[in-house]
């Protein structure tokens, strides 16, 4: 799909997730306003894509004056997305001292961090949730303090044993949690990615840097060539279905410049996260006009798989309007065959093909002892046919 062929709609949401300010930005975002425009459309898009703060900012910079009832919609988005990222902030930084009281390292993946890092400010950037990551020998002293911290768990439910909810971290390297008061969600996390062959050698606990969100709060993250490799992977596994994984990459590129892009880029292939950072780099130049080393762009022009993945990654964030991928039938198989173009050889591909038959929510729901679970993969694929029906029949 061209450019040219994406609707003035999404045109309109990609430049405004461009960061920071530029004058060229600021004309683009004009000349698309001034075209005839669903308005109600881009609200929709913005919503699906989580990139209401940045649309807001960036037709407030460009002085572009949207219709009334999409400008005061984007204007109290933007407002919630700032006193959210205070709030979670403030949690964040709780989280830590609690989790250090007991001797828990732990890493925040996305959320506050990368803002501080990529958009040097709180407030533009929307997450939903707090991603933190503990070693997995930990996860169920982590999970200890999340419940006497006033967290209920959600996924898996809250009616799974202790015993189960361990069986499930085995295979899932997460579980989601949601404070019984304030509504604030964490993702619980004891692993970077799902094939961890995407991200080689990564020991997330001793690849931190301090990364300063407020007055007397700092928190640790991944240190700047682990954290991109990461971002990408998250993404390309998700086929960068919205917006904002991909602007989070261009802002924190566009602040360390073409050359450190480029160091960046060497970096994951050692990682074995080059495809999805090659993809994350093309979709970049092509949406949000991050400008790439000449060398670099026809290096990764010569990748038929990366220039594949990126046609698909564009075509699953504009393909399907303000429809979420995971709501239709099967707008994720594209998806999730595109994950074993991520890596390189049979090792890989096999190892993918083994985690997509281990699902967790059927071990949970349909339990067999050891000896069966041989079972497992064989019903994999049936058990999804029956989920994707039972979605279309809602």
């Amino acid at each position: 799909m061209s450019r040219n062929a994406l609707s003035r709609e999404f045109c309109l949401i990609a430049a405004g997730c461009e960061w920071p300010a530029s004058s060229a930005r600021d004309q683009r975002l004009r000349e698309l306003a001034a075209l005839p425009l669903d308005w109600d459309l881009v609200l929709k898009l913005a919503h699906r894509h989580r990139i209401e703060g940045l649309l807001h900012r960036a037709l407030t910079d460009a002085g572009v004056e949207a219709p009334e009832p999409v400008r005061l919609a984007l204007a109290r988005s933007a407002a919630s997305i700032g006193t959210q990222s205070l709030l979670q902030s403030a949690e964040s930084a709780r989280l830590r001292r609690l989790l250090g009281e007991r001797g828990i390292d732990c890493v925040f993946l996305k959320g506050v961090a990368l803002a501080a890092l990529a958009y040097g400010m709180l407030g533009v950037k929307q997450a939903w949730d707090i991603d933190l990551l503990v070693r997995p020998e930990e996860a169920g002293l982590a999970a200890d303090m999340l419940g006497q911290a006033g967290y209920r768990r959600s996924i898996p439910g809250s009616e799974v044993s202790d015993a189960m909810f361990q069986q499930w971290m085995t295979i899932s390297k997460e579980s989601l949690w949601i404070h019984e008061r304030s509504g604030m969600v964490v993702e619980l996390h004891t692993a970077l990615v799902d094939n961890p062959r995407l991200l080689r050698g990564v020991s997330a606990l001793s690849e931190m840097q301090l990364v300063r969100i407020g007055p007397g709060i700092e928190l640790p993250t991944l240190r700047t060539g682990e954290l991109f490799a990461y971002l990408c992977v998250h993404g390309a596994t998700h086929a960068w279905a919205r917006l904002k994984w991909l602007a989070d990459v261009a802002a924190l590129l566009r602040k360390a410049g073409p050359e450190e892009t480029e160091r960046l880029y060497r970096r994951s292939v050692e990682l074995g996260a080059g495809r999805s950072s090659a993809q994350a780099l093309m979709l970049c130049a092509r949406l949000l006009e991050l400008p790439l080393p000449p060398k670099l762009e026809t290096e990764l022009k010569r990748d038929r798989a990366a220039g594949w993945l990126e046609a698909l990654a564009v075509s699953a964030m504009s393909g399907r309007g303000a429809t979420e991928l995971d709501d239709t039938v099967f707008g994720t198989v594209v998806i999730n065959l595109s994950h074993f173009l991520l890596g390189r050889g049979w090792r890989y591909r096999y190892s993918e093909l083994a985690r997509k038959t281990r699902n967790p929510e059927d071990q949970l729901t349909m339990p067999l002892p050891p000896y069966l679970h041989f079972i497992y993969p064989i019903l994999a694929v049936p058990r999804w046919v029956l989920r994707r029906y039972q979605l279309s029949r809602r």
